[in-house]
């Protein structure tokens, strides 16, 4: 009876300090001429960026195992004299990032980056 108890509060305690972790997305490699937040003005659009990177901590998030790269996100999409507008970065917890927190106890979590925009020229 005392395990019927215990379980359920340390699975709740595993996720709710699984949320301590500390993203930071670091983009000086990206060349800020390259990199836009808004449309820019007679851009022809010829293709999309959609990346996803994983962000990964241990221990509660308290240490930082893996960090998205966003300049290697971008510039992977960039060639020539490319360039993105449109950029959208939004971490976001998926079902799995969830479900793998919980599996570990929060020993080991993980968030997912994505990067979405438009490739014009």
């Amino acid at each position: 009876m005392r395990t019927t108890r215990i379980l359920p509060a340390v699975l709740v305690a595993s996720v709710l300090l699984a949320g301590c972790q500390r993203l930071a997305i670091d983009s000086k490699e990206v060349p800020a001429n390259k990199v836009y937040f808004t449309t820019l003005k007679g851009a022809k659009v010829i293709g999309a960026l959609e990346e996803t990177q994983t962000a990964t901590w241990l221990f509660w998030g308290l240490v930082p195992e893996a960090q998205p790269d966003a300049a290697q996100a971008l510039n992977a999409y960039l060639r020539g004299n490319q360039r993105i507008q449109n950029l959208k970065i939004r971490t976001e917890q998926t079902v799995l990032d969830s479900v793998i927190s919980t599996l570990t106890l929060g020993l080991y979590t993980q968030r997912s980056v994505v990067y979405s925009g438009e490739v014009v020229q």
